[in-house]
């Protein structure tokens, strides 16, 4: 029997799926894990177990799950059914869960998830599997000051304003000159205290969002649209830490964070904002908070 889970979306919503997938290969005994996706095969690369493959058209995105002869499909978009999705396209944890219970119950299978506390399934990544090096040296020639995540990319799923960021990144350096700015995008600002992950990384596939993952446990603050790099900066330590903050600028609350709770350490900042101006009041608050 081979199991293959498959999603047909993005870079974030493989990620957030992990901790369920590997909860599922320990629930579902198989002869095979599988998969499919079209990102980069690194993505996993941290579970070895799992191997990549492509999607087939066999996989439906609306289907919850597939059985072909003795294989079977699972599909780990959260999309496949509207009743999983917040307001202003909200993918959280605590849905997914339901989601993946909902799943076990259609296949009849009784697997305890249901009474395990979803916010166990904040994602964990197993670092050593990829390119932390240069990331490491650049923490440890950074350490005299703090370091803020700007994921300054577009948004991919629509809940958030693509608005560019620049013109307030440059305040934020000008107002803040002994913190580092990291931002994961290109952007036409040259001062002292601003890096981008790209310069510090060196993937030569430019597949860096686990990298990118690890220099986000050495910021006091992260920022972003909870899309790409701002999502994967939101694995569990993150969430475990009380001295960090986690900005969000989505349409709505709801959307914010992979995390609907607020019992967790790390705080949430959100606005709805669409101007380089709401950029920079969140992000001076939240720093002045950090230092």
């Amino acid at each position: 029997m081979r199991i293959t889970f498959y999603n047909h979306f993005g870079a974030g919503d493989i990620f957030e799926s992990r901790e369920f997938v590997k909860d599922l290969m320990k629930i579902l005994p198989a002869d095979e894990y599988q998969y499919a996706h079209g990102k980069n095969p690194k993505i996993l690369a941290d579970i070895p177990e799992l191997k990549y493959t492509e999607v087939t058209p066999l996989m439906k995105p609306e289907k919850a799950f597939i059985r072909d002869g003795d294989d079977l499909y699972l599909n780990t978009w959260i999309g496949r059914d509207g009743q999983y999705v917040l307001a202003g396209i909200g993918c959280v944890v605590e849905m997914l869960h339901l989601m993946y219970v909902h799943m076990l119950l259609m296949l009849q299978i009784d697997s305890g998830l249901s009474r395990k506390d979803p916010l166990t399934y904040i994602p964990t990544i197993d670092y050593k599997y990829y390119n932390i090096g240069p990331v490491r040296e650049w923490i440890y020639q950074h350490s005299n000051r703090m370091n803020v995540l700007v994921c300054n990319g577009p948004a991919q799923s629509g809940q958030a304003e693509n608005f560019d960021f620049t013109e307030g990144i440059h305040m934020l350096s000008r107002m803040f000159p002994d913190i580092n700015i990291v931002l994961t995008s290109p952007a036409d600002i040259k001062e002292n205290n601003i890096y981008f992950t790209g310069d510090i990384i060196h993937q030569e596939d430019g597949f860096d969002l686990n990298e990118i993952s690890y220099l986000s446990k050495s910021c006091r603050i992260s920022a972003g649209r909870n899309s790409g790099p701002h999502v994967f900066s939101q694995v569990m330590d993150n969430w475990q830490d009380p001295t960090k903050i986690n900005v969000s600028f989505t349409r709505k609350r709801e959307a914010s964070h992979f995390v609907l709770s607020n019992d967790l350490p790390m705080r949430k900042f959100w606005l709805e904002t669409n101007s380089p101006i709401g950029f920079f009041t969140a992000m001076e608050s939240a720093v002045k908070l950090c230092l």
